[in-house]
């Protein structure tokens, strides 16, 4: 993250401890107090555990999980301790309060669905909501039910839609004695916290709120999923003050460190943004989806991701905006294959770019750069200056091709003639048929006109605006021209309308995906322009 450095990353053979002893899968969050870990696990098993050793302390089993028609149960409730006591939802529709000390049960409120979110407590209250789509409130000490007030989602048929909403996953967030939570019903809710009366309510438009809200200053800020943004708005009128697009969904609770907001969305990109206006100071991407939120201590930001890893970012709060040095490089190896560029085009691109400080990479280098940088998801560009793939990914099965899955995780492919896909090889490099429909099964984009139109066509091409912001010049001759509509941004236009050069977007920042550019010996601006674009996004 601009402004943040990782200094280390566990993937389970750092110096970390592992506790074995909960027997099942644990989906929700740890709580720890007094020398102790509380978790539960998802057999419905909540444990104490000594923070130190990982020792077992105690163990509580809750009933079995009432009936779920649908496929969208991640998670599960959290411990939430409070004093002496212990909170936590359970899948047998039921509100516990658990002793810390024993183990030993205090109360039990039944609600009667699936409770999965991890109950918020305040002024001697629990508040709680369900998988039927109501809101909970409880007498912390006797729970005994305080008030019960229903969101849209109660009402909705969820057979209608094919999905549920109605379930209310999240843990609300209790500020200045109003409750604000969110629902699979497509709305965020702000609720009086002694009548349970509705104050307000936003629509997401269908899309989840299922993150818990982070409250501040009189702001709520809160995720949405589908919708693919973070918002503000006002605590006491719902009124939305500003709005953050995302790339992707967003699962995770957004998380408030002074006046920055990180935001980890489920692509794995995490951004910290102003409090007050929403403008970014700094993005990175790490290395898997995100589910949970991010949490920040001892001056660090620490994020867990779904490929195992456990990553932590040191800065200050407040980050100065700045950008990663991105990873530039230029593939040319001509070993043993055969070269498609003429007079020396692919020695002149090479060259350039090796004297404007890009690292060269040979085969190997190659798939080792895609290996790491699939993984890693730091800011990064390859240029195809030999104008062939090594195997495997001159293969056509998406699946397996590491260009595409290094596209897919958010980098950069620029190439400068036909896409070497086209070309089928046999087991000496030699080309035996030509298809670049082949493009279409990998990388989603296919040919304009006939197959042969893109490797006899020479068609002069005219920039577009966004062609022209990307720094490449008014016209130039090339050739291949596809269909505009398979691509993300047109760059240029050639005369026989297909997008001369375009951008394909497989979800990352701005700038990113594979993008198809064209020269020849005498293209002006010595690369200049070709320079341009390929670093357009990544400075």
């Amino acid at each position: 993250m601009a402004g943040l450095a990782s200094p280390w990353r566990s993937d389970g053979r750092g110096e970390c401890r592992v506790f074995e002893v909960v027997g099942a899968t644990v989906h929700s969050s740890p709580a720890v107090d007094d020398g102790r870990v509380f978790v539960a696990s998802r057999a419905g098993m909540l444990f104490a555990l000594d923070v130190r050793s990982g020792k077992e302390l105690w163990r509580f089993q809750m009933k079995p999980d009432l009936p779920y028609h649908w496929e969208f149960d991640y998670y599960q409730s959290s411990p939430t301790v409070v004093g002496s006591n212990i909170y936590v939802g359970g899948g047998d529709g039921s509100v516990y309060a658990i002793d810390a000390a024993s183990g030993k049960q205090i109360w039990r409120a039944i609600v009667g669905a699936r409770v999965r979110a991890a109950p918020a407590v305040a002024n001697g209250l629990v508040v709680v909501g369900d998988f039927a789509g109501f809101v909970h409130t409880f007498d912390a000490v006797r729970g005994t039910v305080r008030w019960k007030q229903a969101t849209e989602g109660a009402s909705l048929n969820s057979t209608e839609y094919g999905f549920d909403r109605s379930a209310l996953v999240a843990s609300p967030a209790i500020v200045d004695g109003r409750v604000f939570v969110g629902g699979r019903d497509g709305f965020l809710y702000g609720l009086d916290l002694a009548t349970g009366r509705e104050l307000w309510r936003y629509d997401h438009k269908i899309s989840w709120v299922t993150t818990s809200p982070a409250v501040a200053h009189g702001i709520v800020y809160a995720g949405s999923s589908d919708g693919h943004f973070v918002q503000a708005v006002h605590a006491a009128t719902g009124q939305e003050l500003w709005r953050f697009k995302s790339n992707k969904p967003v699962w995770s609770s957004p998380l408030l460190v002074r006046n920055v907001l990180y935001v980890a969305e489920y692509d794995g990109t995490i951004s910290a943004v102003a409090a007050d206006s929403g403008t970014t100071f700094s993005q990175v991407r790490v290395g898997g989806i995100i589910h949970s939120s991010p949490v920040f201590a001892g001056g660090k930001l620490i994020v867990g991701c779904d490929d195992g890893t456990l990553t932590a970012f040191s800065g200050s709060p407040v980050l100065r905006p700045a950008v990663d040095k991105p990873r530039l490089t230029v593939y040319w190896d001509t070993t043993n294959v055969p070269r498609y560029f003429q007079n020396g085009v692919d020695i002149w691109v090479r060259d350039y770019f090796r004297g404007s400080g890009y690292e060269v990479l040979d085969h190997t280098g190659l798939l080792q750069f895609l290996s790491e940088q699939t993984f890693r998801r730091t800011l990064s560009v390859v240029i195809i200056a030999a104008n062939q793939y090594p195997q495997p990914i001159a293969s056509d099965t998406t699946a397996s091709n590491p260009l595409r899955r290094y596209l897919d995780s958010g980098g950069k492919v620029v190439l400068l003639n036909h896409n070497p896909i086209g070309f089928v090889r046999d087991s000496t490099g030699q080309v035996v048929d030509i298809d670049f429909y082949r493009m279409e099964r990998v990388f989603g984009v296919s040919p304009a006109g006939r197959a042969t139109d893109a490797i006899r066509g020479w068609y002069a091409s005219r920039a577009t605006a966004d062609g022209t912001r990307w720094g490449l010049p008014e016209w130039w001759m090339g050739m291949g021209g596809v269909n505009a509509r398979q691509v993300s941004t047109v760059l240029a236009v050639d005369e026989a309308g297909g997008a001369g050069a375009w951008v394909k977007s497989y979800g990352g920042r701005e700038g990113t995906g594979l993008v198809q550019l064209w020269i020849s010996r005498d293209t002006p601006g010595n690369l200049s322009h070709i320079k341009s674009a390929v670093e357009y996004g990544l400075r």
